[in-house]
């Protein structure tokens, strides 16, 4: 959840500075923006899932409006959250060794622990926090940033 936390504080502190930077092309702020958003992606890609539930369950053949930008999000987050799957069925296939494939669904289990970790940590830092009244959390995050010693 640390890292959670310290990636989601760099999002925050950094997307508009980097939006708003003139001389940068659009490429490049998409890219910088996307490897800020990274952790951020977990909630949409849930929220993604539920929707897509609710929609074969109510048996909807309309899309809602924002389904489009929840289906991009999903796309996308797939494309770099299912990195590791891809990624481990590629080099089994170019080993030779097709036996290993049998353990990648053992896998699942951790990117779902992964993603339940980092969606909950990104929902209590930007919509529960907020509105709490005590003092967030705080940590040193390295040697230049601490503060001197008491």
């Amino acid at each position: 959840m640390r890292w959670t936390r310290g990636h989601n504080q760099a999002l925050a502190r950094h997307v508009g500075r980097l939006l708003r930077t003139k001389g940068v092309p659009f490429r490049e702020k998409s890219d910088g923006l996307l490897l800020l958003g990274t952790y951020a992606m977990s909630p949409f890609l849930l929220l993604g899932w539920l929707i897509t539930l609710i929609l074969f369950y109510f048996d909807s053949v309309l899309p809602s409006p924002g389904f489009f930008l929840i289906l991009g999000l999903v796309c996308y987050s797939a494309m770099g959250n299912f990195a590791a799957f891809f990624e481990i069925g590629t080099a089994c296939y170019l080993d030779g060794s097709g036996n290993r494939l049998r353990i990648l669904p053992f896998s699942i289990f951790g990117f779902i622990v992964s993603l339940v970790t980092i969606s909950h940590a990104t929902i209590l830092q930007f919509i529960i926090e907020p509105f709490r009244k005590t003092q967030n959390l705080h940590w040193d995050k390295t040697k230049r940033y601490r503060g001197q010693a008491k």
